[in-house]
């Protein structure tokens, strides 16, 4: 949350010169397929003070609302260039209701030419009125929070103390804040690389904090950057003042100044945010660096003990240096010895190029189990070496975790089952405004309906009775004519099998109902196979089949599985060739057989056949080889036994049971390749991959995919791509347009860094939530950015700051 600067102070003024335009009429589509009519609030004019901020006023026609689920859209049009903006309503879903909504997002320039229209894209299709919403513009303003720019001059040489600047003078916070940007633009002769550096110093509560900020910059003379400040902890009513300074000393420098600074955008990141900074123990061992011709100097974090405990799981906690970043580039080894046997454990950076990152990260795929009484330690080195004025690069603990595991006894195997029954149980409560006349579940009115109350309805055996009844066409929908809140809502399938579909759920305006949807066998969120719901008792599942491919039950077999009966073991197959005796068998090698042969062998087994057949058989072989087997033979002697051709040199070996290749087993880490493109698996169990890189550097198309298909055990299993790795398409010169799918959560630092020819990104995914640094630099100029329609507003923030500020974000 933006918080610290007072308005008052970082300036705020309204551009009241600007004509308000007059309340314009939004009708709504005649059906989905036409375009929804623009209306115009203020034709082209020309701004006379800029603007960058308005408020939107909307009256709601009598029998419509503007409530969250629905929106209006403003069209300002500036020099030319159009920007759609999607404005959620504010009101509580009262027919006829009044809203204003701020609108932020556009920015308007003195002397600028702009228009500004309005539209819904709302489609009503029993609508009694003329007009949807009657919607007016006003209140125009220019809030600027960024701080004063101050000017950083050098020294006068190497021994003159540095000049610091006033960018905050002292203040009190009016909210909490722990990071801030930092703007840093050059003079026409200075660059803001790596090599260079500006000094935030934050003095809180009478305690100053130097903060040493590298540049990120490239070397271009009179360029510019911005730097995240983090370090730094402010809480509400403190009172703090910020300043800066540079310790250039540019002895030639023609300017009266080095770089112009400001600092904006204070933000206090808590648990949940995107990047987590955890406060870290100072008593954590000291990992110091070494030469690289030197042996790894060890720090030693556990010494060696005897465990109390079974211990399954750890986690490793990392504090740098405050001139030390734990990159991709940097290394750290934690070393765990269990009973005099290492393992290495090898992490890449994770934390960026911010110098004093502290955070943690997770080693149990790798950890070797250590079991009560075993003796451990566990030390840590790194490889890195780098000049630094701390007596150590990383400080690092490692913490071990016991916790219990499910029992080793496999689960038994769930197979598709019959369904004989659905039925859906919840608790209603209606939204604060209207009252609902009916309820209904799948379409049919649910018995009994009065209000607020818990009620249980059928499932309409439509939904879940397939060809095959082992499958639902819908869990279930819930419409009503007003809006409410389902709580506890549970499916109990066949009388038994209990599966939690959410536990608070408020309807949507769609369809011109108010509706609750749980999956159908026509969404397009899953994959095939994805386990929807599991029962209470962890006995059932609900696994999605695919688009149009009904959703099934599957439960735990019941049976308990088949022991596999002990072969008897027979002799061995000879490997030389046999002929087949006559089925009489003789009493002795004579030519006529003697009486049946005894069920036993007559004599114990041998090392060598104590008679030796001829190249050639005999007419007629004996009842009995003269030999027993060398395994126990079975319990029927054979009637006809193959009589060789010719003597085996030894005795044939004990017979070899086939040896069952063990089974591929997928870990966290695991590097794939798919047509040529790069992954590295992020979770084994949930089937995740991140994207590493393309193999083929020279197209200038490429897309990223929302899944893969990874080969285990013989067989094609899913994988979602759901992130891009740091620096994935990094310093890539022919690549003019990605394609980023609906599954992408995240996209790394650098990952588009210095793809000078990029002059496309097409985002598919509406959960992207976090772009790492850098991620857009050196790119094109106008790069365009073209995402989902109803996540323009958002990622236009989202991609603000990551290294190209002359980007375009339009709708898809």
């Amino acid at each position: 949350m933006p918080c610290g600067y007072p308005i008052s102070s970082g300036g705020g003024k309204s551009a009241k010169a600007d004509t308000v335009g007059a309340e314009v009429s939004l009708i709504p589509r005649a059906d989905w397929s036409s375009p929804a009519a623009k209306q115009t609030l203020i034709d082209t004019t020309t701004a006379t003070e800029a603007f960058n901020k308005a408020i939107v006023t909307v009256k709601c026609a009598d029998d419509t609302n503007i409530g969250s689920w629905c929106s209006v859209h403003i069209v300002v049009t500036v020099n030319g260039k159009e920007e759609d903006i999607e404005l959620k309503g504010t009101g509580i879903g009262t027919p006829g209701e009044s809203c204003t909504i701020d609108l932020t997002g556009v920015s308007v320039a003195k002397n600028d030419t702009y228009k500004v229209e309005a539209y819904t894209d709302s489609y009503l299709g029993n609508y009694s009125g003329d007009f949807v919403y009657k919607v007016s513009i006003g209140d125009f303003s220019y809030i600027d929070t960024n701080n004063p720019e101050v000017s950083l001059i050098p020294r006068a040489d190497w021994s003159s103390p540095a000049a610091k600047q006033t960018l905050i003078d002292t203040t009190t916070a009016t909210e909490a804040f722990n990071s801030a940007t930092v703007t840093v633009k050059c003079a026409d002769d200075t660059n803001i690389g790596s090599w260079c550096s500006v000094h935030i110093v934050v003095t809180v509560n009478g305690k100053e904090e130097d903060i040493e900020l590298k540049g990120t910059g490239v070397g271009t003379d009179g360029e510019s950057c911005t730097i995240e400040l983090t370090g730094i902890s402010v809480a509400e009513n403190d009172t703090y003042k910020i300043e800066a300074y540079t310790d250039s000393y540019l002895g030639n420098y023609s300017g009266d100044y080095v770089y112009k600074v400001s600092i904006s955008d204070f933000t206090y990141k808590g648990e949940n945010s995107e990047e987590p900074n955890p406060p870290v123990d100072d008593t954590l061992a000291e990992v110091q660096t070494s030469a690289w011709a030197d042996e790894k100097k060890r720090a030693e974090i556990i010494p060696a003990t005897t465990a109390e405990s079974d211990y399954n799981k750890a986690t490793v906690t990392v504090k740098c240096a405050g001139d030390v970043s734990f990159n991709d580039q940097s290394k750290l080894h934690i070393v765990i010895t269990v009973n005099g046997v290492e393992t290495d454990i090898e992490q890449e950076g994770i934390g960026g190029w911010d110098p004093g990152w502290s955070g943690t990260y997770d080693i149990t795929d790798k950890f070797p189990v250590i079991k009560t009484g075993d003796t451990y330690k566990v030390e840590a080195y790194t490889d890195s070496w780098e000049t630094h004025t701390a007596s150590y690069v990383f400080k690092v603990g490692v913490t071990l975790v016991s916790e219990k595991t499910d029992d080793a006894t496999p689960k038994p195997e769930k197979v598709k089952t019959e369904i004989t029954s659905a039925k859906l149980s919840f608790a209603y409560e209606k939204a604060a405004e209207g009252t609902a006349t009916f309820l209904k579940v799948c379409n049919v009115d649910v018995s009994g309906f009065a209000g607020n109350g818990t009620y249980e309805a059928d499932i309409a055996e439509d939904a879940w009775k397939t060809w095959d009844k082992t499958g639902f066409y819908n869990l279930g929908f819930v419409d009503s004519d007003a809006g409410y809140t389902l709580k506890n809502a549970v499916l109990t399938v066949n009388g038994v099998y209990e599966f939690v579909l959410g536990e608070t759920l408020s309807s949507e305006f769609k369809e011109e109902k108010h509706k609750v949807d749980f999956p159908n066998c026509w969404n397009t969120g899953y994959n095939a196979g994805d386990v929807l719901f599991t029962s209470k008792d962890g006995k059932a599942t609900i696994v999605f089949g695919g688009n149009n491919v009904v959703i099934s039950l599957y439960v735990e077999s019941d049976k308990a599985p088949t022991p596999t009966a002990t072969p008897t073991k027979k002799p061995n197959r000879p490997y030389y060739p046999v002929i087949t005796p006559t089925p009489t068998p003789t009493a002795a090698p004579t030519a006529e057989p003697t009486a049946t042969p005894s069920p036993e062998p007559t004599t114990e087994p041998t090392v060598e056949p104590t008679v030796k057949p001829t190249t050639a058989p005999t007419a007629e072989p004996t009842a009995e080889p003269t030999t027993a087997p060398t395994n126990a033979p079975i319990a029927e002697p054979t009637v006809t036994p193959a009589v060789p051709t010719e003597a085996p040199a030894e005795p044939t070996a004990a017979p070899v049971t086939p040896t069952k290749a063990p089974a591929q087993k997928v870990q966290k880490g695991d590097k794939v390749t798919v047509s040529g493109q790069k992954y590295v698996v992020t979770n084994a169990s949930k089937k995740t991959v991140e994207y590493v890189a393309a193999k083929n550097s020279k197209k200038k198309t490429v897309s990223v995919p929302a899944t893969v298909k990874v080969s285990v055990n013989g067989k094609k299993v899913t994988y979602k791509v759901t992130s891009i790795k740091n620096n994935a398409f990094k310093g890539n010169k022919k690549i003019e347009k990605i394609t980023v799918s609906k599954n992408i959560k995240t996209i790394g630092n650098n990952a588009f860094k210095n793809c000078a020819n990029l002059k496309t990104i097409v985002i598919k995914s509406t959960s992207l939530t976090k772009i790492g640094k850098d991620a857009l630099k050196g790119t094109a100029k106008k790069l365009v950015i073209k995402v989902p329609a109803k996540k323009v507003s958002a990622y236009k923030k989202l991609f603000k700051n990551k290294g190209n500020n002359s980007i375009v974000i339009k709708k898809a």
